[in-house]
């Protein structure tokens, strides 16, 4: 019985763990969309204030919209990976618990 409890907590730890790295990455993606829309404002105040030329802040606009993009893909990725394990284990605690229930 001492080794089943362990397990569980173990498991409880790591159920803990991966909730708290979704409602990280769920903030992140909070994060980079309000950069979405800071980014492109920013270089526009900065192309009227110092009247350069447009065609480079058009492209820092651009690159910096791929990059954003990029990070958010990432975020989104490594959170759907994590959804995905998190549901197996649900998956295969369920299919122990009924096993366990067969047995007694």
């Amino acid at each position: 019985m001492e080794k089943k409890e362990k397990y569980e907590q173990m498991y409880e730890m790591l159920i803990d763990y991966e909730r708290k790295i979704h409602e990280k990455n769920q903030r992140r993606i909070k994060i980079g969309l309000k950069c979405i829309l800071i980014v492109p404002m920013i270089f526009l105040i900065l192309l009227f204030w110092t009247n350069s030329n447009k065609v480079i802040f058009l492209i820092l606009w651009i690159v910096s919209l791929f990059c954003i993009a990029a990070y958010l893909l990432f975020v989104e990725y490594m959170d759907f990976y994590l959804q995905e394990k998190l549901n197996e284990l649900n998956e295969n605690e369920n299919e122990t618990e009924a096993e366990v229930e067969k047995y007694e």
